[in-house]
């Protein structure tokens, strides 16, 4: 009867810790409630009028040394720039254009998988090209929250009605995961939106109530 009433406090607990907080931590909102009709967005064909690069790279190879990515986009007129990328051992998986900040122009994103002894992540980098120039747009250039963790990041829509001026309507997730005692948990959750100039942070989760629980119900067994 004991380890019974400790079960049922453990899945109190994971269930109360599924709340999605606001930026400003005032409100706490239900995760389905959050993006209205929210949905996870497949690759986008280009648009005619926009300018797409030549991009290549070298996937990731070396075992022995940590070493970054680098991108190589020729642009119009032969010009070439090269872009390092974060320090993951990583492969490119897949190229899509969108219009993330919502200037009528489609940027650029570099979806890379990278694997780590907790899991397996999709690393997306976003990247602004206009005449010769290459800016790298991802939430990680402006976000501090988001410095010291690997993030899984994936793209979703908001409803229609959610979209404010100076927004794409597009919402980035990303997941943070830790492991412990050989257990994969997810650990926090970021909702990040480009508007009206910059990233800004649209919901925050933590985890680690739900990772509490399940280390009682795996001690448990």
């Amino acid at each position: 009867m004991k380890k019974m009433k400790n079960i049922i406090l453990a899945l109190a607990v994971i269930m109360c810790a599924r709340v999605f907080l606001c930026a400003g931590g005032e409100k706490v909102i239900p995760m389905p409630d959050f993006i209205k009709g929210g949905s996870e967005v497949k690759a986008a064909e280009a648009g005619p009028e926009s300018f797409h690069p030549v991009i290549t790279w070298d996937d990731y190879q070396n075992t022995q040394k940590l070493e970054p990515m680098v991108i190589h986009f020729l642009l119009g007129g032969g010009s070439e720039v090269d872009v390092e990328l974060s320090f993951y051992p990583s492969v490119v998986k897949q190229l899509e254009y969108r219009d993330i900040n919502g200037d009528g122009l489609e940027e650029v994103l570099i979806y890379r998988y990278f694997a780590n002894s907790a899991t397996e992540y999709t690393l997306i980098d976003i990247f602004e090209i206009k005449d010769k120039s290459v800016r790298n747009l991802s939430p990680e250039t402006e976000l501090k929250e988001l410095e010291g963790n690997v993030w899984n990041m994936s793209l979703m829509e908001t409803a229609a009605e959610e979209t404010q001026n100076g927004g794409s309507g597009l919402v980035f997730r990303l997941d943070s995961y830790d492991k412990k005692r050989a257990i994969t948990f997810r650990d926090e959750t970021v909702l990040a939106e480009y508007r009206d100039g910059g990233w800004k942070i649209t919901g925050h989760a933590s985890w680690k109530l739900e990772q509490a629980a399940g280390l009682v119900m795996e001690y448990m067994k």
